[in-house]
């Protein structure tokens, strides 16, 4: 999985007090996933901390069917859960 980080959600983690290890560990332990907004997807999953959930939305993957694990995903935005 390589993880693209738009120039969007790199602002918003300035801002929120996330880190790319925290987007990374989220994204590799994703317990819950739901639809979001233009096709893309929200994953939820643990920080680094392993106590605060964090919420992050991808775009959709460029195949039909992709799996997230697999080849780039594009990170449009980031948000502790509940903030």
């Amino acid at each position: 999985m390589n993880v693209i980080i738009s120039n969007h959600c790199a602002d918003r983690m300035v801002q929120r007090g996330i880190t790319r290890d925290d987007i990374d560990r989220a994204l590799r332990c994703c317990f819950d996933h739901y639809p979001g907004d233009n096709g893309g997807t929200c994953h939820v999953g643990y920080g680094m901390d392993s106590r605060r959930q964090l919420k992050v939305w991808t775009m959709p993957p460029a195949s039909p069917g992709g799996d997230i694990h697999k080849g780039d995903i594009i990170v449009k935005s980031a948000a502790w859960k509940g903030r």
